[in-house]
């Protein structure tokens, strides 16, 4: 099949979309690099499949599910993707600025440089995700509260000079743990098993 023929598919619906794919596990299509910006497909089903590169911006993808799926390098600006399944997916270097991922399954995700920016994440799970590189500007973290530039880099960055200046550094590691965010006076509730880095 030609991408025509799964864009087609779509067109249809999700619903032919979810059977198709059903039919023909072994398929997985390629959009990567395509734009499908301001889309609206809701509880679609692209787990395990490649999106690297592509253009969802201010899409309506509410309840899809992009489990294991690459996704690195995709531009999500301004979508819907309230209570997505992104488990084990690759988001890294992504635009996720002013997205809505209210509830959304964020378990194990690789955000590695992603921009969150603005980004609503209440709600969502981020147990074991990597955000090692990510801005989280103006973010609204799983318990709500605002987390950004402000807490996690300006405040960190002190800290980090007081440890070089007692010559420490080689026995200290910039990734926010425990200890860290302590010092930092935050821990966002959601985010106590996720992996963070200046």
């Amino acid at each position: 099949m030609e991408i025509e023929d799964y864009i087609g598919l779509l067109q249809q619906g999700t619903n032919s979309w979810n059977r198709w794919r059903k039919m023909n596990p072994t398929m997985q299509p390629d959009f990567s690099r395509l734009d499908f910006t301001g889309v609206h497909w809701s509880e679609a089903d692209f787990s395990h499949m490649n999106f690297m590169r592509a253009r969802l911006h201010r899409s309506n993808l509410h309840r899809s599910n992009f489990t294991q799926a690459n996704l690195s390098g995709v531009g999500l600006s301004g979508a819907n993707l309230s209570e997505v399944s992104f488990k084990g997916a690759n988001l890294s270097w992504a635009s996720l600025t002013r997205a809505n991922l209210q509830g959304a399954d964020l378990r194990d995700v690789d955000f590695k440089n992603a921009d969150l920016s603005g980004a609503n994440l209440q709600g969502a799970d981020l147990s074991g995700a990597n955000l090692v590189g990510a801005k989280l500007t103006q973010t609204t973290m799983p318990d709500g509260s605002i987390y950004g530039k402000t807490q996690l880099e300006v405040a960190l960055e002190p800290i980090l000079a007081e440890i070089r200046q007692r010559g420490e550094l080689d026995s200290y590691s910039p990734v926010m743990d425990r200890a860290s965010t302590q010092t930092l006076g935050q821990t966002p509730a959601g985010v106590s098993s996720a992996s963070f880095s200046t």
